[in-house]
């Protein structure tokens, strides 16, 4: 079977995670370029992955900006929430993440901001950790922290996005370092496989916002 995605030259693009250092590049496996980025007063450093993926952008918008389909592609979240509809563009989401044991699950409340740039057929998802009033306590879990991170969709054609995800995470708690670092490195990439075959799904629509933008434009 052919494999979802296509080696492809690295582009760089605005940096939103701090204005320095440059991304380093680390290794690309199955066409998918991984990039590694330390950041000033963080613990853990950034990763990145770039990749070409065979399916339509509108899919891509519709199961990265609903929370009901994170359990579907989003690494080690078991249960994902809507907290609020702050607004067409933006929400609040509750996630819960499981880690082996012993290891105390995590959770995570998180703002979603949707930004459709459609001249350029793009499409960024951008993700950050809030405190919100109305999200459940995290109980026994550890609150982890998502500092801005983002996913890129450019549509190259109907059937095929060029995808940028971009991840900085701090899991909290007592975790050793170089245990974060390891299983973090490979975030991005196993993200834009699960993405990828969460999108392929039959039963999974493109999303209207996308949709409409699409249809007016022409």
């Amino acid at each position: 079977s052919t494999h979802p995605f296509r080696p492809h030259p690295h582009q760089p693009v605005p940096m939103v995670l701090a204005p320095s250092p440059q991304w380093e590049p680390m290794e690309v496996i199955n066409g998918v370029a991984l990039f590694k980025k330390d950041i000033p007063g963080a613990i853990i450093p950034a990763y990145r992955a770039e990749g070409e993926l065979g399916v339509g952008i509108g899919k891509l918008v519709r199961i990265a900006f609903d929370p009901s389909y994170y359990v579907r592609w989003m690494a080690k979240v078991k249960v994902a929430q809507l907290v609020r509809q702050v607004s067409e563009f933006e929400a609040i989401a509750h996630l819960v993440l499981g880690t082996p044991w012993p290891i105390q699950d995590r959770d995570a409340v998180v703002r979603l901001r949707l930004e459709i740039d459609q001249p350029h057929r793009r499409v960024v998802l951008h993700f950050e950790s809030v405190e919100d009033p109305d999200a459940p306590e995290p109980g026994s879990r550890v609150r982890a922290w998502m500092y801005p991170s983002r996913l890129t969709l450019t549509e190259i054609d109907p059937a095929r996005t060029q995808v940028d995800a971009e991840a900085h995470a701090d899991p909290r708690g007592s975790i050793p370092r170089w245990l974060v670092m390891l299983y973090q490195k490979n975030i991005p990439r196993v993200t834009l496989k699960r993405i990828y075959l969460a999108a392929m799904q039959p039963d999974v629509p493109a999303h209207p916002l996308w949709m409409t933008r699409t249809l007016s434009s022409q």
